[in-house]
């Protein structure tokens, strides 16, 4: 957040597990630090809907976080990827970084500045990653929608 404060000329979206800061989560919004709210590069939501609804996926130009699911919905329009491993996390090769193939990996937040301007710059390295995952893991069938594949195999199933 600090880096962002400190270098107006990025914008960011923090929008975190929308879990995080309710009252199942672990920290108090009260504690969050003001001056980020205010910040007029920075645009904070703890918790609304327009966390879960794709508003911030959608308008966003690259994906920031670390490990999320959210990354598959964010690729669906093939965009550059940055991933934060600040506890060094041994990542290569386990399938549960498996979307940290689809952009940079940094461990040390000293190399933002760069990773964030390369991840713009070298975007077509990871754009044919990022298409295999998208093919791998939504089926698409053209001239058909989700729900049509969905009513189709509900009715086949309810006649076997």
């Amino acid at each position: 957040m600090e880096f962002f404060y400190n270098n107006k000329n990025f914008n960011l979206i923090f929008a975190p597990h929308i879990n995080l800061f309710n009252k199942i989560g672990f920290e108090d919004k009260s504690s969050f630090p003001k001056k980020y709210f205010e910040a007029e590069n920075i645009h904070v939501d703890l918790g609304s809907d327009k966390s879960v609804d794709m508003t911030y996926t959608l308008q966003s130009d690259l994906y920031l976080g670390d490990v999320s699911s959210q990354v598959y919905e964010f690729i669906l329009d093939n965009r550059p990827c940055l991933f934060l491993n600040p506890t060094g996390a041994d990542h290569k090769g386990k399938l549960e970084f498996r979307f940290w193939e689809l952009g940079y990996v940094i461990d040390n937040l000293k190399n933002l500045k760069n990773k964030l301007a390369k991840s713009f710059e070298d975007f077509e390295i990871f754009a044919p990653i990022q298409r295999k995952f998208n093919s791998e893991n939504f089926y698409i069938e053209e001239n058909r929608t989700a729900s049509e594949i969905a009513a189709d195999k509900i009715r086949d199933y309810l006649r076997s």
